[in-house]
């Protein structure tokens, strides 16, 4: 019986050894807080950027259906009516921010985006062939159209 003793006092010093983290679960969880981070910083696209409330801010709208492009200044709140392929697409602008706010359109994404603010948002709606953008001066970043 004293055998039986012995070793099993041999067997529970050999399981205190000291625990560490394996290095695989220790890039995994940096992995996982930097992707984490990308994604916030992606969307909350103003953290970074440096405009103050003086830089002038204008709604660029882009018709791809009737060839047009429109400049409203984002200071006056108005409501723009455009004619896309499917129908009409109503679009506010409010308190210096922008959105969709009805389309015709049939999966209606381009109304779930929500509000725009920031320079350089975008809200498109795909079926309808309209597009807002915000800018800071009334000069297009988009390249002419091509009328076919």
């Amino acid at each position: 019986m004293a055998r039986r003793n012995k070793t099993k006092k041999k067997q529970s010093v050999g399981n205190e050894k000291k625990k560490t983290l394996n290095p695989g679960i220790i890039v995994l969880v940096v992995s996982i807080l930097f992707f984490v981070g990308l994604y916030y910083v992606h969307t909350h696209p103003g953290i970074f950027q440096t405009t103050t409330n003086d830089t002038p801010r204008y709604l660029h709208i882009i018709n791809g259906y009737s060839q047009e492009r429109r400049v409203f200044p984002m200071s006056e709140d108005q409501i723009i009516v455009e004619t896309g392929a499917l129908g009409n697409v109503t679009i506010v602008v409010q308190e210096g921010r922008a959105c969709i706010e009805e389309s015709s359109c049939p999966n209606q994404t381009c109304v779930q985006s929500g509000w725009i603010s920031a320079m350089g948002e975008v809200v498109v709606c795909a079926p309808n062939q309209v597009m807002i953008r915000i800018q800071s001066s009334t000069e297009s970043v988009v390249p002419e159209f091509h009328l076919q």
